[in-house]
């Protein structure tokens, strides 16, 4: 009996939480942790169709602090390719952790959203 109440409790906490629709604490974007050279499909942002960008700004560090991939906007940064030469021939991306950090703003919203994560580079 303990059981089936605790499993029902459940169930409605999960109900309530999925129909939650506040907009706002809603995280845009995601971001996937992990890219390999034998991925089928291309590495690339995805985001909510609800949230309306308004400023954007995705960056990729390495361990040790640098800045390695700046990107402006969600097209720029979908463009992001570890395994080709980018504009920069001086940055090498090889095998290891990123760093990555998402700034955006949302229309009619004066409040800098952050998000912020790990990305895995494997080859």
């Amino acid at each position: 009996m303990k059981t089936t109440l605790i499993l029902i409790h459940l169930f409605i906490s999960c109900i309530s939480f999925s129909q939650k629709d506040d907009k706002k604490d809603s995280i845009c974007f995601f971001v996937r942790n992990n890219i390999s050279i034998n991925d089928e499909e291309p590495w690339k942002i995805v985001y909510s169709e609800y949230c309306t960008i308004q400023k954007f700004n995705f960056q990729i560090f390495n361990r040790w602090g640098s800045l390695l991939f700046d990107a402006k906007s969600i097209e720029d940064a979908n463009k992001f390719n570890p395994f080709v030469n980018q504009k920069n021939s001086k940055i090498n991306f090889e095998t290891g952790t990123y760093y990555w950090i998402l700034d955006y703003t949302l229309r009619g919203d004066n409040i800098v959203h952050k998000q912020q994560g790990f990305l895995n580079i494997l080859h």
